[in-house]
């Protein structure tokens, strides 16, 4: 069976098709094309996650701010939603790998999770970072106090909304790539 990634990553321009061990089957383009249109059409907020954390897809990053702003626009002005759905989709879909673990969310030299990234393989933005950012993007000038009080709570929202969307769609895929792999005679 093939992994979420490598069925985005068919999908990208300078995909190929993936041969099954023994002959028995070609996982091809349209293949992956079918399995991520039965995964969007169940869910597509997921699907875009996949595409633009996998794929770099900007497009579905830009889809994502979209629907994060107008989510955030009911509490903030369109500026300052603008910036927080930028910084959630950056949280979720950036390519922020932790140097120390080089992203296996472990420190060996201390026989446990990885202390710089809390064992997430990724580089969390600190609150005084994630702030700059915000004032930065919104031409707002406040503290990373003001920032926690007024937009931390509803920007983890926004980053724990598209990472269970994320979830769900790999989840849903994984499901049907196995009933694909069996019907192709690629499962082992």
């Amino acid at each position: 069976m093939i992994s979420i990634e490598r069925l985005f990553e068919l999908l990208s321009p300078r995909g190929l098709s993936i041969g099954a061990a023994g002959g028995k089957g070609v996982f091809s383009k349209e293949d992956a094309m079918g399995v991520v249109a039965q995964v969007q059409g169940k869910y597509p907020v997921g699907v875009k996650v996949l595409e633009a954390a996998i794929c770099g897809d900007v497009d579905a990053e830009d889809v994502l701010v979209k629907a994060l702003c107008k989510q955030y626009e009911v509490d903030f002005r369109p500026v300052a939603a603008s910036a927080l759905a930028k910084l959630a989709v950056n949280e979720v879909c950036g390519t922020r790998t932790c140097p120390k673990c080089k992203g296996t969310k472990l420190n060996y030299h201390r026989n446990g999770e990885c202390k710089h990234c809390n064992g997430t393989g990724k580089l969390l933005k600190t609150v005084e970072q994630l702030t700059k950012s915000f004032c930065d993007l919104s031409g707002a000038k406040i503290t990373p106090e003001q920032f926690s009080q007024h937009f931390y709570d509803k920007y983890m929202d926004g980053v724990d909304a598209l990472h269970q969307h994320e979830h769900d769609a790999a989840r849903f895929a994984k499901k049907v790539l196995r009933l694909v792999g069996q019907e192709m005679g690629l499962a082992g």
